[in-house]
């Protein structure tokens, strides 16, 4: 026995399984590094087709600029976030990655949690957060919090108008970035929805309830007046027109008008067919050089098939859209009618910047209500071209103010219908992006239009430039250390 054990074959036996060993344990250690400096320094590598565990430029530098610290509570056990089989699905694991890197993005300015509020309910003691549901997020600072819900974060589509909502995409970069300005900061503005005219703004769960959930998720707080029985808060910071059907007095448009002209202030207005008798509002936009024709526009070619009042816009080359840029833009304005417009002149005038336009296969009637969509069709005699649909007007105070860079924003959209509940937080249109890049002009900064939703593809994995280096590192880098070893026990080996 003593001299089998002492036998070169044993020794150099020994002597691979050895190496073996040593060969193994080096490639555990070097998985638990490599694991540990992934968690450190973000190295992960995203090799899905969608990019759905990116992280964006946006966020990044957003997380970077963090000044409080922010703790992030996902209300759920981490295990059924992760979970496939669970409420989040697919969606659950691309959450979980997202949110487990953002302590390490902010420099450790923000925390991330995972609760269970099944078995500790009384967590969310002391926050007034009304209903809470399961997989709702918290974030929180010393100054504010905001509760985000599973709608708030996950964008959900429906085939048809019959057919069950279901998620389509994420929103949760967006919605956490709002949150964390706001918690960070503790600012809202204030925005007010005009009311009493039959307009679209959401009250009480209306029509416009995606525009208000528009306004807050930008940090605004929102509330709703009638100026012709009540005066307009001081400090307001926006106003809401959205689809009138009733027209509005001299006493309550000379409001704005000292709003705007006076304190240089920023209006939204969304009129449409359905706003033909709202002839006092027309002719006060008349004088910024907006003039709202009785002409409704079709296409039959470009838009939504069989809604030719459901047209498609297109977008002008101009700075304020400059992020929109070979973007593949689905902007539907439905029920629009043709604007047309004068370049105003004078020291206090309005600067004109055309937004969009219609397709150029599109047409014009006049404006008609009894008429059915469906019977539409372009006739001989009919005004065919792009026509005027969206138009942001902008003025400069005439004395600079020191530390005031305040300018007077006017929007006007032919289509109250492109902030309905329909267009205006769906995946399959891109008209929540587009007001939300117009918003960010209006005041600048916190540019919230770039942290974009993410549709997701099939589950399959698509290998990039950079992914192939790192697997082929790893596929190649082990198996050739493990051979070369291999050759030196064969070589000595060899020579016995």
């Amino acid at each position: 026995m003593k001299k089998f054990t002492l036998s070169k074959k044993f020794k150099y036996g020994a002597s691979a399984m050895a190496f073996t060993a040593v060969v193994i344990v080096a490639v555990i250690l070097l998985n638990i590094l490599a694991s540990a400096l992934t968690d450190r320094f973000n190295l992960k590598a995203d090799m899905t087709s969608d990019r759905r565990y990116d992280i964006s430029d946006a966020t990044v530098e957003m997380l970077k600029e963090v000044e409080n610290n922010i703790e992030i509570y996902m209300l759920a056990p981490r295990a059924d976030v992760v979970d496939t089989n669970l409420l989040l699905g697919i969606y659950g694991p691309s959450i979980a990655s997202i949110l487990d890197r953002y302590p390490t993005l902010s420099g450790g300015k923000i925390s991330v949690e995972y609760v269970d509020i099944e078995r500790n309910p009384s967590f969310t003691q002391g926050f007034q957060l009304g209903e809470i549901t399961e997989y709702s997020i918290l974030v929180k600072s010393d100054a504010a919090y905001r509760l985000l819900t599973y709608y708030d974060y996950i964008y959900f589509r429906a085939a048809d108008s019959y057919s069950e909502e279901l998620p389509v995409g994420l929103n949760l970069e967006h919605a956490l970035a709002s949150a964390i300005y706001y918690c960070d900061t503790g600012s809202k503005r204030d925005a007010v929805l005009l009311d009493g005219k039959g307009e679209d703004n959401g009250k009480d769960g209306g029509e416009g309830s995606k525009l208000v959930a528009f306004l807050e998720s930008n940090n605004f707080n929102v509330s709703y007046v009638n100026l012709a029985t009540e005066p307009l808060p001081e400090g307001t910071d926006l106003i809401v027109i959205n689809a009138p059907k009733k027209d509005y007095s001299s006493d309550e448009l000379a409001i704005i008008d000292a709003y705007l002209n006076r304190d240089l202030g920023k209006m939204m207005v969304a009129l449409g067919t359905e706003s033909k008798d709202t002839t006092n509002l027309n002719y006060f936009l008349k004088e910024f050089g907006v003039t709202v024709t009785d002409q409704a526009i079709y296409d039959t070619t470009n838009g939504i098939t069989a809604h030719p009042e459901a047209i498609k816009a297109a977008t002008i080359s101009s700075e304020v859209l400059s992020s929109m840029t070979g973007m593949n833009t689905m902007l539907i304005f439905p029920n629009s009618v043709k604007m047309t417009y004068t370049d105003m002149a004078g020291a206090n005038a309005w600067r004109r910047t055309d937004l969009l336009t219609s397709m150029a296969t599109s047409f014009t009637k006049p404006v008609n209500l009894a008429t059915s969509v469906q019977e539409i069709t372009q006739e001989t005699g009919d005004e065919v071209g792009s026509f005027g649909i969206a138009t942001l007007l902008t003025r400069t105070p005439t004395v600079e103010v020191e530390g005031d860079t305040t300018s007077g924003k006017l929007l006007v959209l032919s289509s109250g219908d492109a902030l309905s509940d329909v267009y205006f937080n769906s995946s399959s249109y891109t008209n929540w992006t587009f007001m939300s890049i117009v918003l960010s002009d209006f005041f600048g900064g916190n540019d919230l239009s770039e942290f974009k939703y993410k549709l997701f593809a099939e589950s399959s994995l698509v290998t990039l430039e950079s992914d192939r280096q790192i697997i082929l590192g790893v596929l190649i880098a082990i198996p050739a250390i493990m051979l070369a070893g291999s050759v030196v026990v064969w070589v000595k080996r060899k020579n016995l």
